[in-house]
């Protein structure tokens, strides 16, 4: 090899260390940048870390609303389906079971205590108690109800972080910035299991009373609330509209 063409070779090599060398420096100046910025803007990882929750909270349902369908398509009618935790689950009852592998395979979770104002994991609550007027069609009783999964006690800013997602309009002189109703405390917290008689629920509308914006839940899948006799914020979300 000639002379001029090892010095060719050689000054290339150069070249591209030290191109990459600049791009590492470049990376780590934005690096620093990122964290710094960071450090600085506490309340931007708080709205973060809000996000986030509030998009763990909406995973669960999404996964259990598979586990439904697949069990009315196997011919098992909503309104017969259980959600007797594992565990508790009778063997005549496994088949139509939404968290068991021979009926709807969805896997309980408890929600994350970091989303509950208590910090403790939170339970989730199946029902057929309710009807959302423009979800599904509206009728007496329980044809007229939608199965919801409802959690109580999560926090304040989760709630409206859900409100916000879900386009729920509140009131403005609701400090609180999340739609208010009456009293529910005696329906959400029945959970539809191989105990509970569906054909007795309450044809319940849930609604924002409280509010001077009536109709803030009308039509929406999921959303939050604030429940005016127990100071409860509850999130909700629509497994099965009818």
């Amino acid at each position: 090899m000639k002379r001029n063409e090892c010095m060719t070779d050689f000054k290339n090599e150069n070249g591209n260390v030290l191109f990459l060398i600049l791009i590492a420096v470049a990376l780590f100046a934005a690096l620093s940048y990122a964290v710094t910025n960071s450090s600085r803007s506490g309340g931007d990882a708080g709205r973060e870390t809000t996000m986030i929750n509030s998009a763990v909270l909406l995973q669960f349902p999404a996964s259990v609303r598979t586990s439904v369908m697949r069990l009315v398509i196997e011919g098992v009618a909503v309104d017969r389906q259980i959600f007797d935790t594992p565990g508790s689950i009778p063997t005549a009852d496994e088949r139509i079971s939404v968290f068991h592998p021979s009926g709807g395979g969805s896997i309980y979770q408890q929600a994350p205590g970091d989303i509950m104002e208590n910090g403790n994991p939170g339970s989730w609550n199946f029902n057929m108690n309710f009807q959302i007027p423009e979800v599904g069609s509206s009728g007496a009783g329980l044809a007229g109800n939608e199965l919801i999964a409802l959690l109580p006690g999560v926090t304040q800013a989760v709630c409206a972080k859900v409100v916000e997602e879900a386009e729920i309009e509140v009131d403005a002189a609701d400090t609180e910035a999340v739609p208010v109703t009456t009293d529910v405390s005696g329906s959400y917290g029945d959970t539809q299991d191989s105990a509970f008689d569906m054909t007795t629920v309450d044809n319940t509308v849930l609604v924002a009373s409280g509010s001077t914006i009536t109709d803030a839940l009308d039509g929406k899948a999921f959303g939050c609330f604030r429940n005016t006799a127990t100071g409860d914020y509850i999130f909700y979300n629509v497994l099965y509209e009818q």
